[in-house]
């Protein structure tokens, strides 16, 4: 199921929440409604007034929870629609072709060119072989530059990147990481188109 899919089954199943809350709505109302005239015609405007008063608190009491209740659902749904789009990117991300894999891999490993340290590349499991690719590339373009830079034996648990470890560092360059980066960087920008109008 498409994301077009899912947003539009969202709204619909929104659409029909709110037609089911109306409906159930305009009943206890018209209840209200009818006891009120009976109340009309038996009591005098001293109880009259009381009634009424009683009426607008019942009405608000009846829809409010049934509204955020609603609001409630839709947000979590935009929730998991947000969080569902951020897995998928890290899945992507690691099921890359082995060229884009290790032009990603390489540019990663280029940023660290700055730092006066040297760096142990602690690549993902199942992407060693991409990873030392990768770094046999970049020596062979410019072999002192990358010189103080070598490619573990071992490997870690993450999906995708490395983690470079330096004297005093360790730098976490897991595509999972890298994403977050990127979430919590435009999660209100992103926050707001989703979730405008809750």
């Amino acid at each position: 199921m498409g994301i077009k899919e899912i947003e539009e089954r969202i709204i619909k199943d929104a659409n029909a929440e709110a037609d089911k809350i109306k409906a159930d709505y305009n009943s206890r109302l018209i209840d209200l409604k009818n006891q009120l005239e009976e109340e009309k015609r038996r009591q005098t405007g001293v109880i009259l007034k009381s009634f009424n008063e009683k009426a607008k608190s019942t009405k608000i009491s009846l829809i409010t929870p049934y509204t955020l209740s609603l609001k409630n659902e839709i947000l979590l749904k935009k929730k998991e629609f947000f969080d569902k789009i951020f897995n998928e990117c890290i899945s992507d991300s690691y099921n890359l072709d082995p060229i884009e894999y290790k032009s990603i891999t390489k540019n990663l490993i280029k940023s660290l060119e700055n730092e006066n340290n040297c760096f142990e590349i602690i690549p993902s499991k199942d992407k060693e072989n991409l990873t030392k690719e990768a770094m046999q590339e970049l020596i062979k373009e410019d072999k002192g530059k990358w010189s103080k830079f070598h490619i573990s034996n071992d490997s870690i648990p993450i999906k995708g990147g490395f983690i470079a470890k330096g004297k005093n560092m360790e730098l976490n360059f897991s595509f999972e990481t890298l994403w977050q980066k990127v979430k919590d960087e435009y999660a209100e920008n992103i926050g707001q188109i989703l979730f405008e109008g809750n």
